[in-house]
């Protein structure tokens, strides 16, 4: 996973994208599943999507490029944040 992050780098993938994908994998998850998206459902995929994020990121992007700010801006925020 840690590798599979590295090699985002590389497609302009900054750390910055990370809550956007992951707050949109959990409100598919939210719109699809309807009652089985249950608390427990909920938390545990919040902890999945974390793990997921965090190691993706993890310190790959230390004196790494990242996109410039004005493409950064241009990203949506996500309608569901994991915190």
């Amino acid at each position: 996973m840690k590798n599979l992050g590295a090699d985002h780098i590389p497609r302009g993938v900054a750390k910055e994208h990370y809550p956007v994908v992951m707050g949109a994998v959990f409100k598919t998850l939210k719109d699809n599943l309807g009652a089985s998206f249950t608390p427990v459902v909920q938390k545990a995929w919040k902890v999945v999507l974390n793990i997921v994020q965090e190691t993706m990121i993890g310190d790959n992007y230390e004196q790494k490029e990242e996109l410039p700010e004005d493409e950064a801006e241009k990203l949506l925020a996500p309608e569901y944040p994991l915190e």
